[in-house]
Formats: C-alpha cells, sequence, structure tokens
C-alpha cells in the first residue's frame, strides 16, 4: 500500500516553486504531484490530482480565486502548511476560511525568492507528512470543538504550589498546545505560551482555543495579569516577558528583535520566568525545529522550576524538546497525550 503523501505546491514564484517541488520530493514519504501559481490554478489541480495536502507561500499568494479554494477544501478536508512571514488582514480573512482543513505554519527565514525557504524545507517536508496523517481532526483556526463539547478537565492537585506555567512550541506545537490546554481545569494557574507564529495569525489561534477550553485563553496585550484561568499566547512579530506586580505576575509586550531566531522568542520568556517566577514555575517545551529556549530552560530549572518537554514519538520535530532536554533543562520527556497530567501533577 502508497504510503506516501501527494503535495502539491502553491506558490507565485517560478523559480521558488520549482526549487520547492524538487527540495520536497527527495523525501521518499512525499509525492509532488503538481504546482500551481495561484489560487485559481490551485483549484483546477485539487481536482485534477487529488493532493493529500498543499504547501502554500499564502503571504506571497494573488488571493483571486480564494473562495474557490476554500470550497475545495471544506469538501476535501485538505491539510495546509502554510509559510510566510507576514500576515495582513486579507491573508487573515483567507486563511480563516478554511476551517476544515488542518493547518500548520512555518515562517520563512529573512531575505527573498529560495533564501527565504531553503533554511526551512526539512521543516516543512515533516510538517506536510505530520498534517496528512495525522488522525485528529483538528482546526487551527475556527470550526474547533464546540462549548458543549469540550473535553472533560483534569483534576487539580490538592495541594498545588507553582502558580505559573510556561510554553513554549513551533512546527506542530499549535495541535500540541490545544491538547494540553483541553484537559487543564479552570482552576489551574495562569499560562504563558509562545508559539512561533507570524502576526495576526496569533490572536486567531487564541481565538480559537478560546473556544475549545475550559481557562479563558487570548492574544496577550502589554500589562495583562498572569491569573488562575487564563492563558495568554503571545502575540506574532512581538517579544513577551513575564514580570513581577504586586503579589503576581503580568506580561510585558514589546517590539524587539528576533532572538534564536524568533519574534516572539521562547528565550525570551523563559528567561524572564526564571529571573522573576522560579520555582514558582513549570516550563514546558513543545515540538519544533531548532533550539529556541533550551538554555532558558536550564535557567528556568537552576531556579528552582520543573520543567519537561514532549517526547521524539509525538514530536512533529524533535529540535526543540531534544534540545531542551540535552541542555538540562527538561528533567524528562513526556507524550503529548500526557502532557497536561504532567503539569497539574509537577504544580
Amino acid at each position: 500500500m502508497d504510503h506516501t503523501v501527494r503535495v502539491l505546491v502553491v506558490e507565485p514564484s517560478v523559480t521558488v516553486r520549482s526549487f520547492l517541488a524538487r527540495e520536497l520530493a527527495k523525501d521518499p514519504a512525499i509525492e509532488v504531484v503538481g504546482t500551481a501559481a495561484n489560487p485559481l490554478q490551485a483549484c483546477e489541480m485539487i481536482l485534477k490530482t487529488r493532493p493529500c495536502a498543499l504547501a502554500w507561500d499564502l503571504d506571497a499568494s494573488n488571493l483571486v480565486g480564494m473562495d474557490g479554494v476554500n470550497q475545495l477544501l471544506s469538501k476535501y478536508v485538505l491539510p495546509v502548511v502554510v509559510f510566510g512571514a507576514a500576515a495582513d488582514q486579507n491573508h487573515r480573512m483567507a486563511i480563516t476560511k478554511t476551517a476544515a482543513a488542518k493547518v500548520q505554519f512555518v515562517t520563512k527565514d529573512p531575505g527573498d525568492g529560495t533564501k527565504a525557504i531553503a533554511g526551512r524545507v526539512d521543516e516543512v517536508r515533516k510538517a506536510l507528512v505530520s498534517v496528512a496523517k495525522s488522525p485528529t481532526k483538528t482546526t487551527l483556526l475556527t470550526g474547533g470543538q464546540s462549548c458543549a463539547n469540550k473535553q472533560p478537565p483534569l483534576a487539580m492537585p490538592p495541594a498545588a504550589r507553582r502558580n505559573l506555567i510556561a510554553i513554549g512550541a513551533s512546527t506542530g506545537g499549535t495541535n500540541a498546545v490545544a491538547t494540553i490546554l483541553r484537559r487543564l481545569p479552570r482552576e489551574c494557574p495562569g499560562v504563558v505560551i509562545v508559539q512561533h507564529m507570524p502576526a495576526g495569525f496569533t490572536e486567531l489561534f487564541a481565538g480559537r482555543l478560546d473556544t475549545e477550553c475550559h481557562m479563558d485563553v487570548k492574544e496577550a496585550e502589554h500589562g495583562d495579569k498572569i491569573v488562575p484561568g487564563r492563558a495568554l499566547v503571545a502575540p506574532g512579530g512581538r517579544q513577551l516577558e513575564v514580570v513581577k506586580i504586586g503579589g503576581g505576575y503580568a506580561v510585558n509586550v514589546r517590539a524587539g528583535p528576533p532572538v534564536c531566531g524568533h519574534c516572539p522568542s521562547v528565550d525570551v520568556m523563559m528567561r524572564s520566568v526564571a529571573r522573576v517566577a522560579g520555582k514558582d514555575a513549570v516550563g514546558v517545551m513543545l515540538t519544533g525545529m531548532g533550539s529556541d529556549g533550551a538554555d532558558a530552560m536550564r535557567l528556568m530549572r537552576d531556579a528552582g522550576a520543573r520543567c519537561v518537554a514532549q517526547d521524539e514519538a509525538t514530536s512533529v520535530v524533535f529540535g526543540m524538546p531534544k534540545e531542551a532536554h540535552l541542555r538540562g533543562g527538561a528533567e524528562r520527556l513526556v507524550p503529548i497525550q500526557s502532557m497536561a497530567s504532567q503539569i497539574l501533577a509537577l504544580l
């Protein structure tokens, strides 16, 4: 039986389109069945080639014909790996309509043409295989579980002493974060999340989670307090730090350069948690490429925090969790299905 993932590449630049098709096809798990320069061509190619997933440079795409693509995505429930560096209102509206699709984001590197995606090809490959073969029918932006169908929360430990949970994630992290938050109870300590994602998408991501979770979930704004029952998602394109305020904590959301190649950066967030929260915190490192936050998680642990990372078997990319574990930050590796209960136990 053929287990390859049939991929359609949607990219307006003929140079980048050819490069992506060639590089993706080097993976024996992927068969590139066609390419399209814009959504109108994508409509035709989806019907002609019946791909399992789309690799889509949505930031640069001509949005004419997007409604037709959305109808096809809704009909065929095609998963999408979106790569890009920016997200204006038109792009946000467009991707929001792909509610039936599973979506993962890969942020391009600075630069133009093939230079912007060359260093991320392996990440795109792994994301494509993950979204195409995952049995979970999750969505990224809208159309999630209704309030009436929320998963039952886990029980809070009777003697919880820690009052802040810090989560870092990248490729594959949208599903991993959702898996955790859906099980955390309303009375859970406050959560801060850095998910590598462009500006605009983080607001939609937080909004979708808010409909699925027992906790309140929102995109973080400067000065937001970290309180029980609330999870704050760092906004794309901004750095987030945790600060001490009175007897509790709040977030400082600010402009800043990329750190470890990312803005928001897990490193920036976790260093601040180590500095101001120490033993009051629990740190969690989820699936993602690279090492963003690995050294900062070690600082958290040195300050008295309890820290864990996602295991290789359930990670889309075992980069960030692996480095967090190897550098002494993460005490142990945990399957994503068990992560929520592990977090509560560490409280």
